[in-house]
């Protein structure tokens, strides 16, 4: 398994191509900010990142660029981008819920479609005076992606958080895989397996480690879950392929079986 992920990883990143994805900026009267994105290429666009300057609402706002990933071998309800498809991919919106003395009661919503992954905190409501005019977002974006075939295109900063997205779930993977084979080998008990995973967990869950280098919580997490769920007095032995899994997960049946049949 490790000699076809370097493989695939080497695949990934061997030419570096311009101007393949296009994107817009598309400011609605409603207050909607919209991000369309359209890939060029005559090849299908299989993973890719893009990031938008933010308008910071009022002062506890943040300023840093929004990001969103679409990578199935992550997020396995992405969607690829077709040749020559356009695509919404951010949509931004002031949501007026109400109006008083002290002005509008706004809540600013995120809408992520086709299972993108954001590494930007989200919005939570909070109470401003709406200005006329007010957007959420503004340009620049920039984008970057990589192609079925392997060659990649865009801003090669971007190209590295999508390495780094990867390599870290690849950790976990195979992390979890072994951690679940060890405790196999030595009958280790249920309990102290989920405590490890909670461990691996918690490490992961770290304030000074970017986002990019947290995805393989979800591996742990899902596997806790599927632990706990199991019948008591259930052994390695009859546990069912795929049972580590999260339904949606990039961890696999597959992969999975590969933990039980030792």
């Amino acid at each position: 398994m490790k000699n076809m992920f370097s493989v695939v990883f080497v695949l990934t990143y061997t030419v570096v191509l311009s101007g393949q994805i296009t994107s817009t900026l598309n400011r609605l009267s409603d207050g909607t900010d919209e991000v369309w994105i359209r890939n060029n290429s005559p090849k299908t666009l299989v993973s890719f990142v893009v990031t938008v300057n933010q308008v910071p609402v009022n002062s506890t706002d943040s300023h840093a660029p929004f990001v969103m990933y679409f990578d199935p071998l992550i997020e396995s309800s992405s969607k690829a981008l077709q040749a020559g498809e356009e695509r919404k991919i951010i949509e931004r919106k002031i949501m007026i819920r109400g109006t008083g003395a002290s002005g509008f009661s706004t809540g600013l919503r995120d809408v992520n479609p086709n299972g993108a992954s954001s590494s930007s905190s989200s919005h939570t409501a909070t109470s401003v005076n709406r200005r006329q005019g007010t957007h959420l977002l503004e340009d620049p974006i920039v984008t970057a992606g990589v192609f079925a075939d392997g060659t990649t295109t865009g801003e090669a900063t971007l190209l590295t958080w999508l390495a780094l997205r990867r390599s870290n779930m690849l950790l976990a993977v195979e992390t979890s895989l072994e951690a679940l084979l060890d405790a196999g080998r030595h009958n280790i008990p249920r309990d102290r397996v989920i405590e490890q995973f909670e461990k691996m967990a918690n490490f992961s869950n770290r304030w000074y480690l970017p986002p990019e280098q947290q995805v393989g919580i979800a591996v742990y997490l899902g596997i806790i879950g599927q632990l706990k769920s199991l019948p008591e007095g259930t052994t390695r032995r009859s546990l069912p392929a795929g049972c580590f899994c999260r339904k949606g997960s990039w961890v696999t049946e597959a992969t999975a079986q590969c933990a039980l049949d030792f």
